[in-house]
C-alpha cells in the first residue's frame, strides 16, 4: 500500500472534471436551448449559422424596404387616378367646345374650367411626394442618346462631293420650275386644236367686257373689246374702229349683239403633235393657249399652260447610286431644300444612315414664321434607288400625319410605297407643297400652288444632339440582402409638359426602331406594308403624346371649333398615357406583393435551417446532462473512497 502518490485518488480526480466539464456544458445548452453557444462548440456551425443570422436581419428590412415602396406605389396610382378623373372632364368639356350648338362665348367659359383643370393636374403631378421624394414630376437623361432638333439658323450646305438629290440640279446649283399646268392631251375625243385655225362660235346676248377676245363677224376675225373715248365699246384689233353692234353707249342697259361671237377652234389634232407645238386646250367651254409638252411623273403627252401658279418639277434620285458609292453609307447627311417664294417657308429632307425610321422635327427655336420643317429620313436598310425612293415617301407621309405640319384643309389622306394606284404625301400646309407618286411610271414630282418654289441641291440647317430626357425616374428598393441586388420601379412624370409636349421640349418620346414589336399580330393583317404598321402600332400603342407642332397655350386650347377639335385628340391621348403610367404603377405594386412574399418565404426557410445547425435538441441534451450528472456523483463518491484507503494505511502505522 502506497501514501506517496495515491494514484487512484488522482485518477478518480482527472474523471471528476471531466464529468464536471461535460455537467456544465450540458448545463448551457439546456439553459439556452442551443447546442452551439460560441465559436468552440463547432467553429464551421458557429460561422454558418452567424451569417445566417445577418442574413435574416436583413432580409427582415428588405421586407419593410418593399412594403414601404409598395406604399410610396400606391401613393403614385393614386394620384394619378385623380388627374385620369380631371383628363375625363376636360375631355367632356373640349368635345362641348367642339359642338357647333356652343359660341365663341361659351367657349371662352369652357376655356376658363378647361385652365383650371389642367392647373389643378400639374398640381398634382408636382405636389405628390413621400418621405418629401417627388414622385411624379422628375425626370431622367435619356438612356438612348440626346434628342434631335433642327437648326433652321445654321448655314446652307451644299451635298457632299459630286453627290446630287435630283437630276434637274447641278453639284453646285438650284432650281425653279417654270410657272405652269399641265393638261393630258386627247385625240378621241380630241382637247387640243390648231390656233390657227378659229372662227365664230355662239352668239353673245349680252354685251361683252371690256378686255374680253371675242369674234367679230362683221369682219371675221378675232378681236379684243376695249371702250372708245365716248364710252362705247369697240373692236380694238380691226383697222377701222367698228363698233359692238347696238351699242353706241356703255351705259345702256345689254341687248343682244348680232355682230358678236364667242370664239371656237374648228381644227382639232387627231394626232399628238411634237413637243414644243403651240396649241390650244379646250378646257371645259374655255380654250387654254400653250405648248405641247410630257408632264412630269406620267410621262402623259400634254398641254403646258403657262402662269397658272402652278408649280411641278420630276424627282429623280438615281444619281444618288452612282458607281463608286457605298450604300447607305454614303448618303448619310444628303438631302435637299425647297424654299416657298411667297412665305419663305424652308423644308428640308435630310437621309439618316444610323435609323430606319424616320422623324420630323419643327425648328421651334428659330425667329422664323413659318417654323422651318426638316424631315429625317432613316436609310439604314436602304440598298437601291426603289428602296430610297419608298423611304423617303413613306417617312414624309407618316410623319406629316403623326407629327403634323398638315393643319388646314391641304392635308391629303395618308398612304404608303409600294402602291399600285397615284398616291400623293403632304410635305407643308402653306401653299400646298406635295409630293406625288405615279404608279405606272414609279416617278416622283414636288408640286405647289402659290408663289414659285425653288429646290436647292443640299441642306439648309442642321441636325442638332441635345440632351434628351425621359419623362419617369427610377427608384431602387433595397429588397436583398445583397447591395446589388434591388427592385427598380418607374415612376412617371405627368406634369402637363409631358401630357401636353412643345415642340421645342427635350422629351425623348418619338419611337426608335427597336421600340417598334418584331413581330405584329392579326390586328395588323390590314396593313399593307411595314410603314403602315409602324404607324398603326404608333397610333394604338405608343403611350407618349406627340409634340405640339404650333405650342401648348392651356388658356386658349377651345377658342374654336377648330382648335377645340384638335386638342380633343392631345386630351385623349393624355389619358391614354396616364392609363399606361398607372398600369405601370399597378403592375409594380403587384409584383412588389410577390417580392414580399419571396421575402418571407426565404427568412422562414433560413431561419429553419439557422435552427437546424443551432438549436438544441432539448430531449437528448437532458439525457446527456442526466448521465453527465450522475457519472460527476459517482465520481465524486470514488474520489472519496479512493482518499479513504490512504486513511487505513495511516491507521496501520498506528
Amino acid at each position: 500500500m502506497k501514501v506517496m502518490h495515491n494514484s487512484a485518488a488522482m485518477m478518480v480526480l482527472g474523471e471528476l472534471k471531466k464529468n464536471d466539464k461535460s455537467l456544465s456544458k450540458q448545463q448551457n445548452k439546456v439553459s439556452t436551448g442551443m447546442k452551439i453557444v460560441g465559436a468552440g462548440d463547432g467553429a464551421s456551425e458557429y460561422a454558418i449559422s452567424e451569417r445566417m443570422r445577418a442574413n435574416i436581419r436583413a432580409l427582415d428590412q428588405a421586407t419593410d424596404n418593399v412594403k414601404t415602396g409598395k406604399n410610396m406605389i400606391n401613393l403614385a396610382s393614386a394620384a394619378i387616378d385623380q388627374q385620369v378623373s380631371l383628363m375625363r372632364q376636360i375631355a367632356a368639356r373640349t368635345m362641348q367646345a367642339s359642338d357647333d350648338t356652343y359660341n365663341d362665348n361659351d367657349r371662352a367659359t369652357l376655356n376658363k374650367e378647361i385652365s383650371h383643370l389642367l392647373d389643378q393636374s400639374d398640381d398634382i403631378a408636382r405636389q405628390t411626394t413621400y418621405n418629401g421624394i417627388h414622385l411624379l414630376d422628375q425626370t431622367r437623361i435619356s438612356d438612348k442618346g440626346g434628342a434631335m432638333w433642327f437648326d433652321a439658323d445654321a448655314p446652307y450646305h451644299l451635298n457632299k462631293g459630286n453627290i446630287q438629290a435630283m437630276t434637274s440640279l447641278t453639284s453646285t446649283g438650284s432650281y425653279s420650275p417654270p410657272s405652269g399646268s399641265y393638261y393630258t392631251i386627247s385625240t378621241n375625243p380630241p382637247n387640243t386644236y390648231d390656233p390657227n385655225q378659229k372662227g365664230a362660235g355662239a352668239d353673245y346676248t349680252s354685251l361683252p367686257s371690256v378686255g374680253d377676245t371675242v369674234w367679230n363677224k362683221t369682219t371675221n376675225q378675232q378681236d379684243k373689246v376695249a371702250k372708245n373715248a365716248a364710252g362705247d365699246l369697240v373692236f380694238v384689233n380691226t383697222q377701222a374702229p367698228v363698233s359692238v353692234n347696238g351699242k353706241t353707249n356703255g351705259t345702256q342697259p345689254a341687248a343682244t349683239s348680232t355682230n358678236v361671237a364667242t370664239v371656237t377652234y374648228t381644227s382639232p389634232y387627231t394626232t399628238v403633235p411634237a413637243n414644243g407645238t403651240a396649241v390650244v386646250y379646250k378646257n371645259g367651254s374655255s380654250f387654254l393657249q400653250g405648248t405641247v409638252a410630257t408632264s412630269p411623273g406620267s410621262n402623259l403627252p400634254s398641254v403646258l399652260v403657262s402662269n397658272t401658279g402652278y408649280y411641278t418639277t420630276e424627282v429623280d434620285f438615281s444619281s444618288l447610286f452612282q458607281p463608286g458609292l457605298t450604300i447607305p453609307a454614303d448618303l448619310d447627311g444628303v438631302g435637299f431644300s425647297l424654299d416657298c417664294g411667297g412665305c419663305q417657308q424652308f423644308v428640308t429632307v435630310v437621309f439618316d444612315a444610323s435609323r430606319s425610321n424616320s422623324i420630323l422635327s419643327i425648328a421651334s427655336k428659330s425667329t422664323r414664321s413659318p417654323k422651318p420643317l426638316c424631315y429625317v429620313i432613316g436609310v439604314s436598310k436602304v440598298q437601291t434607288q426603289q428602296d430610297l425612293e419608298q423611304a423617303i415617301f413613306n417617312g414624309i407621309a407618316t410623319e406629316s400625319r403623326s407629327n403634323p405640319p398638315i393643319t388646314g384643309s391641304n392635308k391629303v389622306t395618308f398612304a404608303t410605297l409600294p402602291s399600285t394606284t397615284d398616291a400623293q404625301a403632304s410635305i407643308a400646309d402653306r401653299h400646298d407643297i406635295m409630293l406625288n407618286y405615279y404608279a405606272s411610271t414609279g416617278k416622283f414630282t414636288i408640286s405647289k400652288y402659290g408663289p414659285s418654289i425653288t429646290i436647292m441641291n443640299g441642306v439648309m440647317g442642321e441636325m442638332v444632339e441635345t440632351q434628351g430626357h425621359k419623362p419617369d425616374q427610377l427608384l431602387k428598393i433595397q429588397s436583398s440582402s445583397k447591395g446589388s441586388q434591388n427592385t427598380t420601379i418607374n415612376l412617371p412624370n405627368t406634369t402637363l409638359s409631358i401630357l401636353f409636349p412643345q415642340t421645342d421640349s427635350n422629351w425623348d418620346i418619338l419611337p426608335r426602331e427597336q421600340d417598334y414589336p418584331s413581330t405584329y399580330s392579326a390586328d395588323y393583317s390590314n396593313c399593307k406594308n411595314e410603314t403602315e404598321k409602324q404607324l398603326q402600332w404608333k397610333d394604338t400603342e405608343w403611350p407618349y403624346p406627340s409634340k405640339f407642332v404650333d405650342g401648348f397655350d392651356k388658356d386658349h386650347t377651345v377658342d374654336t371649333r377648330e382648335k377645340a377639335s384638335a386638342f380633343l385628340d392631345n386630351v385623349h391621348q393624355a389619358i391614354k398615357y396616364l392609363l399606361y403610367s398607372n398600369t405601370t404603377l399597378g403592375a409594380q405594386a403587384n409584383r412588389m406583393n410577390y417580392t414580399a412574399a419571396n421575402l418571407v418565404n426565404t427568412v422562414e426557410n433560413t431561419q429553419a435551417s439557422e435552427s437546424t445547425i443551432r438549436d438544441a435538441d432539448m430531449a437528448k441534451e437532458m439525457t446527456n446532462y442526466v448521465k453527465s450528472n450522475v457519472l460527476a456523483q459517482s465520481a465524486q463518491a470514488m474520489l472519496a473512497q479512493a482518499n479513504q484507503n490512504s486513511s487505513s494505511v495511516l491507521s496501520l502505522l498506528q
